[in-house]
């Protein structure tokens, strides 16, 4: 505030001088000695107004950058002061000077601008950034919000269909179907509570995979949709409700456009690969469909799902190094899970816990 003002009353004055020179000559007419006390009051005021402008913190590095040209102009102020006092060049070095600080200050006008713009550009360039990654974040939410919705929903089915069953026909089930129903309901639950508390926090473990496709034909049967399970399969390691999401997936699919076709599981293992082959002889895809079976949000003209169930089986599983393909085949649809097989020794292996043989 107080080089402001300072700078403020030291160009005030000066051009209060010049004013009154061209309105009122007359007034500022006076000998040399008054002169000279001018020229020297000027060239202190542009001095002092400089060393304030040196003592600002360094927080104001504009006023230790104006410093300089406000010395200077005190220079040119005693330039003046020794033209008046004893003639000679000293007027023309002042005028030669002021020329040069006319110069410095612009260029200095220009280079802030410059500088101004550029830390503008890189702020917007920032502003843009952040706004691009919340945008990309809040898209990833909801694609998350969307598979995780279109998952329970999945699950919320099977345990729907198992618990209606155990309610209406109670009396009427023999022991062993009514076991399976609740086993189902049970194991529909823990899967819920995979999907609610995340699916990525689950541990990563070598599981059999007859075990887990096992229990999730179990819970498809107790629905009522007709699913037929054959052959063996070997060891792999993951995450046993991902794959346990996929088939769901697989078998909702099937369930929903080949509604009155069974449907085949079938278990293999070939080449260091595990695969579970779901098929069905529904009216299958055209050759546009099966191109875009796997993208996002991609559904027949018939379908009234979301198009997320293969778009999430492919990506669970290729979170695992395997994958999930579209065999062609005559006649319905041939979805193949495919997973790497982990070796172990025969001694080592061990049933997954609470299998039942269906």
């Amino acid at each position: 505030m107080l080089l402001a003002r300072g700078a403020g009353l030291t160009a005030g004055a000066f051009s209060g001088l010049l004013a009154m020179g061209v309105l009122l000559p007359g007034v500022l007419q006076a000998d040399r000695a008054v002169h000279i006390a001018l020229d020297a009051a000027m060239a202190c005021g542009w001095v002092a107004v400089s060393l304030l402008a040196l003592r600002r913190d360094a927080s104001q590095r504009w006023a230790v950058r104006a410093a300089p040209l406000l010395a200077a102009m005190g220079v040119v102020e005693l330039f003046r002061l020794f033209g008046t006092a004893f003639g000679g060049p000293w007027l023309t070095a002042a005028a030669l000077l002021s020329a040069l600080l006319g110069v410095v200050t612009c260029w200095a006008a220009l280079r802030d601008l410059f500088d101004a713009t550029s830390a503008a550009h890189e702020r917007a360039a920032d502003l843009s950034t952040a706004l691009g990654q919340a945008n990309a974040a809040a898209t990833a939410h909801d694609a998350w919000r969307e598979e995780l919705t279109h998952d329970l929903r999945n699950a919320l089915v099977g345990l729907r269909a198992a618990l209606h069953t155990l309610s209406v026909y109670d009396g009427a089930l023999d022991e062993a179907t009514a076991r399976q129903l609740r086993d189902a309901a049970v194991e529909e639950v823990a899967h819920l509570e995979h999907l609610v508390d995340g699916a990525d926090r689950e541990e990563v473990v070598d599981f059999e995979v007859a075990g887990v496709v096992r229990t999730v034909v179990r819970t498809r049967r107790a629905t009522g949709q007709r699913v037929r399970l054959a052959g063996t399969a070997g060891v792999v390691r993951g995450r046993p409700g991902d794959l346990a999401t996929v088939l769901q997936n697989l078998l909702v699919n099937a369930a929903a456009h080949a509604p009155d076709s069974p449907v085949t599981v079938q278990l293999g293992t070939g080449d260091g690969l595990v695969e579970v082959a779901v098929s069905d002889r529904g009216p299958g895809l055209t050759e546009d469909e099966a191109a875009r079976v796997f993208d996002r949000g991609v559904r027949s003209a018939t379908s009234n799902g979301s198009g997320l169930g293969l778009y999430v089986a492919r990506s669970l599983m290729r979170k695992h190094g395997g994958d999930v393909e579209l065999r062609s085949r005559v006649g319905g649809a041939c979805f193949v899970v495919v997973l790497p097989v982990v070796e172990r020794r025969a001694s080592e292996r061990s049933p997954l816990p609470g299998r039942v043989t269906v």
